[in-house]
């Protein structure tokens, strides 16, 4: 157990939660009383300044996080599961975070908040559109938008997508590889996506706005990906098979690079570039060219 004492840093709650309920203005209203910062943000002195009185570190079997309060939520205690990397106990930490500062998150009958593993990686739009769900995908954007502010990512957004910019971000903000590249991803304006996977299945894809649709499937085969180099490392942004990746593949280029983790985790950048449009003359070439491959 981890008894909270807020003495470094100073925040208004009160001010903060009038902002509303949208957790990412939740989470910049907190930004915007800390001030500028380097380093990883200090989620537990966070928590302990917005009256989280203490935060208890426990093996859980159930559930990744909890959150216990009054119903007058004058105060909370979290719980956090010890067995996983520390990595993701700060992202759970601020997950029950965002429960407690929204005030239009209602816990369960049991006057908690009890979150599992799949809630915390509820991302983009649930599979259902039921208010517990709403309420942990809120969570969930509060927070990476309190843990990965946006103005630590704006250098690596002015160059090509790269997933060495994970890497170094993951480390500079203590923070796993996944939900920074989740972040890089949302604030990308390139067209580009990651696809997460395990031994060669594509567990999910998560795209830029400006980016077409990826004909993968949740637990389909993987196209040939790179070869493995290191853990350490992405592989070298190299051009792939369109058609491997999109359904629309017309006027497209596609490339891909690899940053492999450990036991058969790996992500999958994908960038898609426009190209020029062929003149006719040489469209009909190609499909001469087609026809007489398959006479």
């Amino acid at each position: 157990m981890q008894r909270l004492e807020a003495e470094l840093i100073v925040l208004d709650r009160m001010e903060i939660e009038e902002v509303g309920f949208n957790p990412e203005r939740l989470a910049q209203a907190v930004h915007n009383q800390l001030g500028p910062l380097s380093g990883p943000v200090p989620v537990r002195e966070i928590a302990a300044a917005l009256d989280i009185v203490q935060i208890r570190d426990e093996p859980l079997n159930n559930f990744e996080g909890a959150l216990l309060m009054p119903p007058d939520r004058n105060r909370g205690s979290i719980l956090v599961n010890n067995q996983v990397h520390p990595r993701r106990q700060r992202f759970t930490i601020a997950h029950e975070l965002g429960h407690y500062l929204n005030l239009g998150h209602d816990p369960q009958s049991s006057g908690s908040f009890e979150c599992s593993r799949n809630d915390m990686r509820i991302w983009g739009e649930p599979a259902s559109q039921d208010k517990h769900q709403r309420q942990e995908l809120e969570a969930n954007r509060f927070a990476i938008a309190l843990l990965a502010p946006q103005p630590r990512f704006v250098p690596s957004l002015r160059t090509a997508p790269d997933l060495s910019h994970v890497v170094s971000l993951a480390n500079t903000l203590d923070l796993s590889k996944e939900a920074v590249a989740r972040r890089y991803i949302d604030l990308n304006d390139h067209s580009v996506a990651i696809a997460f996977s395990t031994n060669s299945l594509c567990r999910y894809v998560i795209r830029s706005t400006s980016c077409p649709a990826l004909c993968l499937r949740n637990q389909t085969n993987m196209p040939d990906l790179p070869l493995r180099d290191d853990l350490q490392n992405p592989t070298p942004l190299d051009e792939a098979d369109p058609s491997d990746w999109l359904y629309r593949t017309d006027n497209k280029a596609v490339f891909i690079q690899t940053l492999w983790q450990h036991d058969g985790y790996c992500m999958t950048l994908v960038l898609v570039e426009e190209t020029e449009d062929s003149d006719e003359d040489d469209g009909i070439e190609d499909t001469f060219e087609r026809f007489d491959r398959f006479r």
